[in-house]
């Protein structure tokens, strides 16, 4: 009796039939004199579970904060490491809410905050998932048919490398086109012509895409295209002049499938020439065009120069023309200098270059420089030589020579600065 003696003794039973098992929080099934007798030690220590009046306010304040920390993460990470942040978010209210119950006897309830934070969480996570995937979807329909699957692949995981609606970017342009496309289509049927551009712009494309570069449009026979857009490339240059070579080159093979099946269809064939003019310069690019319709493009001065380019390697007889500005950038090509020439809208001569195939001329440089400063004689002297010793691919150049260098020695001009002026674009 020692053992109880000054002490409050509860009796009580605990055996199911007797009906006086009850359930707690924390507990299934415990004797009703189990609640009593907690309840009795609550009163005789003074330790009561308190529930403070600001208690609903600062449930409300953590459930407002899981829900800011949500939505700042929501819209930068995966769902898989917003999940993760949830999660924490939940085991940090909980822990909280139990750490401030254990030292304190302070009653706050996580569960508000926890149904919060995960409903908007689970509704944040999945909304800017769509919307992700939504503009994923959106990059890859834009560019699927202008770029390369790998640069393709790299905008979808990394959008924010794209920057729509026009950058300014130093890009380098190509433009190609079909010189003596009008006496070819002319012996074609509507479908054989169809046919047959298909044929020439599909080998085409593949070669720009593979070398990473942009597709911006077609316009009939002709192409054009870009390097340094929609991603950075710092061998941009390069990388298009590697594409024209390889383009001068399929269409040589290509000329050949294409006399084959002209002979098949018993109608005559005149090789397919192109001409291809490269430059580097700035240029605005983006989406680009009317609230309609628009397309990733690309204009500027520096497209124009590339274009009035393309066009004068009819008048030079070459296949490739490439500014000053692409070729000092590029060191994996042998470039030789086709001349000056003044471009339409533009008051200054730019020197231009086409790509060497066979070994330089010797007196190449001695001719363009006797040319330019006006002493005919000894142009003509030197013209006469390299007419004789070039390779067959720059005879077309000498030769557009020639007929400069009679036009002046028959009638001298008053000023003479050996700029060429095209009578075209």
């Amino acid at each position: 009796m020692a053992a109880i003696e000054g002490a409050i003794v509860l009796i009580g039973a605990s055996a199911p039939g007797l009906m006086d098992l009850r359930a707690t929080p924390l507990n299934a099934s415990i004797p009703g004199v189990e609640v009593h007798r907690q309840l009795l030690e609550q009163v005789v220590t003074g330790n009561y579970l308190t529930r403070p009046d600001y208690a609903p306010g600062l449930e409300l304040i953590a459930a407002l904060v899981a829900i800011s920390i949500l939505a700042l993460c929501a819209p930068r990470f995966r769902p898989s490491i917003n999940a993760v942040i949830g999660l924490a978010l939940v085991a940090a209210l909980w822990g909280a809410g139990f750490f401030v119950f254990a030292q304190g006897g302070y009653l706050f309830d996580p569960v508000f905050p926890t149904l919060a934070a995960l409903v908007f969480g689970a509704s944040a996570t999945t909304y800017f998932y769509q919307r992700t995937e939504h503009q994923r979807a959106g990059i890859r329909q834009a560019f699927s048919q202008y770029v390369s699957p790998d640069v393709v692949r790299q905008l979808t995981a990394h959008p924010e490398r794209l920057k729509l609606g026009g950058e300014v970017r130093d890009l380098t342009i190509l433009t190609c086109d079909i010189r003596n496309f009008s006496a070819i289509a002319e012996r074609m049927s509507a479908e054989e012509l169809t046919a047959f551009i298909n044929s020439f712009l599909t080998p085409l494309s593949d070669i720009i895409i593979e070398s990473g570069g942009t597709i911006d449009k077609y316009m009939g026979d002709a192409i054009l295209a870009f390097w340094n857009a929609p991603l950075d490339q710092a061998d941009h240059a390069q990388r298009a002049c590697n594409a024209a070579l390889a383009i001068i080159a399929r269409v040589s093979d290509l000329n050949l499938v294409w006399r084959k099946e002209a002979e098949t269809a018993g109608r005559s064939f005149e090789d397919v020439r192109i001409g291809v003019g490269v430059n580097s310069g700035e240029c605005c690019v983006g989406n680009l065009g009317s609230e309609r319709r628009f397309d990733y493009s690309a204009i500027g001065d520096a497209v124009n120069i590339a274009s009035r380019l393309e066009g004068l390697t009819k008048a030079y007889g070459l296949a490739l023309l490439v500014s000053a500005d692409t070729s000092q950038r590029v060191s994996n090509v042998a470039f030789l200098e086709a001349g000056l020439v003044r471009l339409k809208g533009r008051t200054g001569a730019t020197r231009v270059y086409t790509a060497l195939f066979d070994d330089a001329p010797v007196d190449h440089g001695a001719f363009l420089e006797a040319f330019q400063q006006g002493r005919f004689d000894e142009a003509h002297t030197m013209l006469t030589q390299l007419e004789a010793s070039a390779a067959p691919s720059l005879h077309p150049l000498y030769h557009h020579y020639r007929a400069r260098l009679d036009a002046a020695q028959a009638a001298p001009p008053a000023s003479w600065d050996g700029v060429y002026d095209p009578d075209h674009k």
